[in-house]
This record gives structure tokens, C-alpha cells and sequence, in this order.
């Protein structure tokens, strides 16, 4: 074979060889668990812990009952705890760093990125740090602890970024449910009314049918289905969201304020009590509406209220259009008496 050409032959394989180095990466960590973000038995999941480096610190904890806790203390919203083991068993490398945006991304990362990390009881099942968005929205800068260098992740057919999904404030996990007891499970409903204890009421639901009562236990009567309907009211209701960003003075400002109603609702199979405390909320330039029908400045918001549920610290605000029909006083009932035949 003719001496050039051998050399040509071998320099073409040679830069071949050259090519397929440099596309493979070899020395590279984009191999093996360290590019395996997802946790494809998310089931095994039962504690999951997120950490900034502002020092917020979020522990979600499975309970026997499947439901989940939030600091071991306030009961998850289930939807995200659901969405978060979704996105950690889709997520995905969409693609490796680029040579010219890898400082700034550690940077960035070593500055703000969220430690997330999985458990099965108390066996680690992954660590990952969850960085920003990429510049078109659609990647999420993530480092696998132990790795040398971050990825952009992505959830296939999704549009955006993950980011949110890993929130370090407590408040954004805690569920929104109120009172989510079906009639059957419901003891006693106390209304009370701080302002106007004649309005004030109890049913009492212990027996075949429910009892209508008013503030010092005396019964009165009612039209049984009226009760039973409203009995069944609090099978589904959630309060609209909290109050973030409050300062303690202001907290300690709406609770000194008049007490507008008391709800307390009792369990049958626990034992438990569901406290909801509910103030009258003024009018300010988020309120939908700022005057009456005469065009008078309204001074107490006609669409929310401010509440504390149970012995929580948190403001949440509720939605007058969810409560308007719990909002009941003893007169209603006594007014809806059917005439005797």
C-alpha cells in the first residue's frame, strides 16, 4: 500500500479518536449515580429534609397514617408533598454544564442553592443541591452530592423550572384544610359568637340525630334535616392561605382585636378539636371592595377575614364566600321550624 496513504489512514483514525474523546467527555462526571438524580422508588420515601443557606430548615416526616407532618408539627399539604416525590422520581439531565458558564453557576449554587436531602426512616436515600433556572426558564442547575459539577435537569414535557417545588419556608407545606370531617365523624359543632351570645349555638351530633342547643346547653328546637345539612358543611373547607411576611407586632395587633366567632368542631373517632378563630378584617387597597351600594368607604373587608386555627402562631386569611353558610346563629335554625300538621 502506498506509504501516503497509510499515513493519511492513520492520521484520519487518529483524528477520529481525538473527536469521539472530546463529544465522550471520559474525564468527565457525567456517568454512573453522579448524573441519576431521580429516586425511581419514591414510595420508600418517608422523610425528606431542605436546607438554604439562610439557615430556613424545612423536615417533612411520613406518619403511620400516611399523612404528613411539617416540622413535626403542623399537618402537609398532601398535593405538595405528592408533586415533590413526583418531580424526584422524573427529573432528569437534560444536559452538561457549558465550559463558559461553569464558574458562575458554582458560584451562584455555593451562594443560594437548596441541600436537599431523602430518607427511608433514617437511611440517606440521596443528596442533591437544587440550584436556579437557566436562562430560558426551562432547566434547573442540580449537583449531586459527591459530584464535581452541576447539570441542567428537566422533567420531560414540562415547560419551567424546579426550583419552587424545594421551598425552605415551613409556611408554604402546611396544609390549607379546616374542618374535612364527613358528618358521621362529627360530635359537637360549637358556634360562638363573643359579641352576641344569644346568636351563640351547640349541635350536639352523639345520637341518631342531631340536637340543636344554645350557649348554656338548653335545648332548642330545629328542623332535623336543616341540622343534618349543616352538619355536613364541614366536610370541605379550607381557608384561603396565610398572612407571610407579618411582623409579631402586627400578629399581636389582630389577635387583641374583637373576637368575631368562635367555630370548634369535635371529632368522633379521635377525640380531637378543630379551632378556628375568626376576626373581622379592615379594608385596605387589596380589597375587592371599597365602598357599599350607597357609595360609602367601607371600613371592614366584606370578603375576608382574618383567622387562627387552633394554637397556631399563623395569620391565615379566609374567604367569606367559603364560610358565608357556616356564619349560622341559634335564630336561623329555630327560624326554619316546619309547622306542625
Amino acid at each position: 500500500m502506498n506509504r501516503n496513504i497509510i499515513i493519511l489512514l492513520v492520521l484520519l483514525m487518529a483524528g477520529i479518536a481525538c473527536y469521539l474523546l472530546v463529544i465522550n467527555k471520559p474525564w468527565t462526571t457525567f456517568k454512573g449515580e453522579l448524573k441519576d438524580f431521580a429516586i425511581h422508588d419514591t414510595a420508600s420515601i418517608t422523610k425528606i429534609f431542605l436546607a438554604d443557606k439562610t439557615g430556613r430548615t424545612v423536615l417533612l416526616q411520613k406518619q403511620p397514617d400516611q399523612t404528613w407532618l411539617v416540622n413535626g408539627m403542623y399537618k402537609a399539604d398532601q398535593k405538595k408533598i405528592d408533586l415533590l416525590k413526583q418531580t424526584m422520581k422524573q427529573v432528569q439531565v437534560r444536559n452538561p454544564l457549558a465550559e463558559s458558564e461553569f464558574n458562575t453557576v458554582v458560584a451562584r449554587m455555593a451562594a443560594n442553592a437548596v441541600k436537599a436531602e431523602f430518607f427511608n426512616e433514617d437511611k440517606l436515600i440521596k443528596t442533591i443541591y437544587v440550584g436556579g433556572q437557566t436562562n430560558d426558564n426551562t432547566g434547573t442547575f442540580m449537583m449531586i452530592e459527591g459530584a464535581s459539577t452541576p447539570y441542567v435537569t428537566h422533567i420531560s414535557g414540562f415547560v419551567g423550572y424546579l426550583t419552587p417545588r424545594f421551598n425552605t419556608e415551613a409556611i408554604r407545606w402546611k396544609t390549607k384544610e379546616v374542618f374535612v370531617l364527613p358528618a358521621e365523624d362529627i360530635s359537637t359543632i360549637s358556634i360562638s359568637y363573643p359579641q352576641d351570645i344569644s346568636a351563640s349555638f351547640i349541635i350536639d351530633n352523639t345520637g341518631t340525630t342531631p340536637v340543636l342547643k344554645d350557649s348554656n346547653n338548653r335545648i332548642h328546637s330545629a328542623d332535623i334535616g336543616f341540622l343534618k345539612y349543616y352538619t355536613a358543611s364541614f366536610s370541605n373547607i379550607y381557608f384561603e392561605g396565610y398572612v407571610e411576611d407579618i411582623k409579631p407586632i402586627q400578629n399581636d395587633s389582630i389577635r387583641t382585636t374583637p373576637v368575631y366567632c368562635i367555630m370548634e368542631v369535635k371529632q368522633k373517632s379521635t377525640g380531637k378539636a378543630i379551632r378556628l378563630q375568626i376576626h373581622k378584617k379592615g379594608v385596605n387597597r387589596r380589597s375587592t371592595q371599597q365602598f357599599d351600594e350607597e357609595g360609602n368607604k367601607l371600613t371592614i373587608d366584606r370578603d375576608k377575614y382574618f383567622a387562627f386555627l387552633n394554637n397556631e402562631e399563623d395569620v391565615v386569611y379566609i374567604q367569606d364566600y367559603v364560610f358565608r353558610n357556616l356564619f349560622k346563629t341559634l335564630a336561623d335554625f329555630k327560624a326554619t321550624l316546619r309547622p306542625t300538621p
